[in-house]
């Protein structure tokens, strides 16, 4: 199986030391209060940040329906405030739930290699709270499943089929796709469209402030990250490597908010032209993702053995200061693909490399 490095696995990292988080009054707990490691690190301030607090109801907004939102594929009007909605991708999925919208959430679609409840929500739902929507490797959903749920509401986007799918849905229920692109647009900004759409537009805005806050003052707090290098490939088995070399990327622009940098053999790859934004390498190249922070997402067990077991991988200077750190597909999915949840879940499975990167 050959996994995208786009949508599938996009963007922000935070993670806040002591002092910076006590002055924004955000909850702090240690790395074994969240059950999530923190290999490579040596900073005795090593800490991790805990989400907002996520109400279990919607807040009330001065809002009256009915409600106009407009995207790429036209004008949305939502009647009434919406009491059945199913939201297609996970960005959507987790504005509905962090905007205390969870118990109106009907339905959620499921890529094929997830579960339909991933670790950073799994405090807030259960599997049995919405019907989850698988999608298949072509990224398709069962157009009959979506529609016998009865939603009032569909919120899509993220779906990388909604341009395909939008007309029949949209002839049928409220359906929302995407502002620009499904696959570029921001997390913040599919959260604020959803919290237009749900009548909560500025709990959406908090929310997204709430995150860019905690990146911001990781910056602050760790300015041993600036100067310093990074870079990002997903090792997908065999010798197939894509790194992503797009300086412009979400993920890369948030890293350099750290004050992290992509290497310039990184930049020099010769990009995919079905994958723009991703350069295929193989291990023999390997000395070209050479950073001071190296973070490599393997698919599969004996792709991390291969890559690891390599006296190439062994001889990069990242390696040997201990500034890599194997990722597996759902921690990407929450770097690459940030949530109004999953941003601070992500961040904390990298808390300890990002702190020796940064002590170095």
């Amino acid at each position: 199986m050959t996994v995208p490095i786009t949508r599938t696995i996009a963007a922000p990292l935070t993670l806040v030391a002591a002092a910076s988080l006590l002055l924004t009054g955000c909850a702090l707990s240690t790395p074994a209060d969240n059950g999530v490691a923190t290999p490579g690190s040596t900073s005795s301030t090593l800490i991790q940040l805990d989400r907002p607090e996520i109400s279990a109801h919607a807040e009330d907004e001065a809002i009256s329906y009915p409600i106009t939102i407009e995207h790429a594929l036209g004008e949305t009007t939502i009647v009434e405030e919406p009491q059945r909605i199913v939201a297609l991708g996970a960005v959507e999925r987790d504005a509905v739930i962090a905007l205390g919208a969870a118990d109106r959430l009907v339905g959620a679609g499921v890529p094929f290699y997830d579960d339909s409840v991933n670790p950073w929500i799994d405090d807030l739902v259960s599997a049995e709270d919405f019907v989850a929507i698988p999608w298949d490797q072509n990224a398709q959903y069962n157009i009959e499943q979506i529609l016998s749920l009865d939603p009032d509401l569909i919120l899509a986007p993220t779906s990388f089929t909604i341009s395909t799918d939008y007309a029949t849905l949209s002839a049928v229920v409220p359906t929302i796709a995407f502002l620009e692109n499904p696959i570029t647009d921001r997390w913040q900004d599919v959260t604020q469209l959803t919290g237009d759409a749900l009548g909560q537009p500025a709990r959406a805005a908090a929310l997204v402030d709430e995150a860019e806050s905690a990146l911001s003052q990781l910056a602050e707090a760790y300015p041993g990250l600036q100067g310093k290098t990074v870079s990002f490939t997903v090792a997908q088995g065999g010798d197939a490597y894509g790194v992503l070399s797009d300086v412009n990327d979400t993920m890369i622009k948030n890293l350099s908010d750290l004050g992290l940098s992509v290497p310039a053999a990184v930049e020099a790859l010769p990009e995919n032209p079905l994958n723009p934004g991703v350069s295929d390498i193989s291990i023999e190249e390997i000395g070209a993702i050479d950073a001071d922070l190296i973070l490599i997402a393997h698919m599969a067990p004996d792709a991390e053995t291969a890559t690891e077991s390599s006296p190439l991988f062994d001889a990069l200077d990242g390696v040997k200061d201990g500034g890599y750190q194997s990722l597996n597909l759902l921690a990407a999915t929450a770097l690459r693909t940030p949530t109004a949840l999953s941003l601070y879940w992500g961040l904390n499975t990298i808390s300890g490399t990002l702190s020796t990167v940064a002590d170095k």
